[in-house]
């Protein structure tokens, strides 16, 4: 997948002002030592912590363009995830030079990412370093004779509906990668499903992603899951394999794709499939 600009080079420069919109275009600006100058970004943008103390301009699916230009920003770098299309139009006909990296759903797009904004940002030896570190911590994971079975359901307060991640899903990926296998063939994306077709699945684990800097009660979560009496024999609910994990860092696919992948392969290892 190829960069879209609407200039060529986005050199540094003492004035520059960047809004960065998507969660890992904005981790990977901060990680190459550009977050000096971010004025703003988007809400699924959190990380660093610092980010959190920045206007934000609406979620990354949903941009306002006069909020981004509002900030007179000389830069803005998003992931393909940017919408509205008009919203984008309105940004790219501003004249602010844009650039829309890949939004990376794969250790390799995000290589491809890290190289490009090195590339725009005259950060390539740190793009470089950064690659290496992530390489190592993905080099780090554990090969598993058996590849448990895992589901993971969406940010739900109430686990009313299930809204679980099928083929094509960035959950799915990192599953993979971490050495499980997503259960789900059923549907592509997020959707409901029964509590019936749970137990039918049988996962040896149950992850649930939730929002990073929003209020959950994680107790009451866990407690609806390991406490339903409808999925008792469900091995990841009768041993307790229940753990809720935060959606930026998991699916986001960004700088923390190494700590966030090792993490799971390590809840992989200590699960025994059925």
């Amino acid at each position: 997948m190829s960069i879209a600009l609407t200039a060529s080079f986005l050199s540094a420069d003492a004035a520059t002002r960047i809004v960065t919109v998507g969660g890992a275009a904005t981790e990977i600006v901060f990680a190459l030592e550009r977050g000096d100058d971010v004025v703003g970004v988007d809400l699924s943008s959190t990380f660093p912590e610092s980010v959190r103390d920045l206007p934000q301009v609406g979620y990354v699916r949903s941009i306002s363009a006069e909020g981004v230009l509002a900030l007179e920003p000389t830069k803005i770098i998003s992931t393909a995830d940017i919408g509205p299309a008009n919203s984008l139009e309105q940004i790219q006909a501003s004249g602010v030079p844009t650039s829309v990296i890949p939004s990376p759903s794969s250790p390799e797009e995000l290589y491809e990412a890290i190289d490009l904004l090195g590339n725009e940002l005259d950060r390539s030896e740190a793009a470089y370093e950064l690659k290496l570190q992530i390489q190592s911590q993905l080099n780090r994971i554990e090969t598993l004779d058996t590849k448990p079975k895992v589901v993971f359901f969406m940010s739900s307060q109430g686990i009313g509906n299930l809204n679980a991640a099928g083929r094509g899903t960035k959950a799915a990926s990192i599953i993979e990668l971490a050495g499980g296998v997503n259960v789900i063939n059923s549907h592509a994306g997020y959707k409901s499903i029964s509590h019936e077709a749970l137990v039918a699945l049988q996962p040896d684990i149950i992850l649930i992603g939730l929002a990073e800097g929003m209020p959950h009660n994680e107790i009451r979560i866990l407690d609806k899951v390991i406490n339903n009496p409808v999925w008792r024999n469900v091995p990841a609910v009768r041993e307790r394999r229940v753990h809720i994990v935060p959606l930026g860092r998991t699916l986001g696919f960004g700088v923390r794709l190494g700590d966030a992948t090792l993490e799971l392969n390590q809840l992989f290892a200590e699960a025994p499939s059925t």
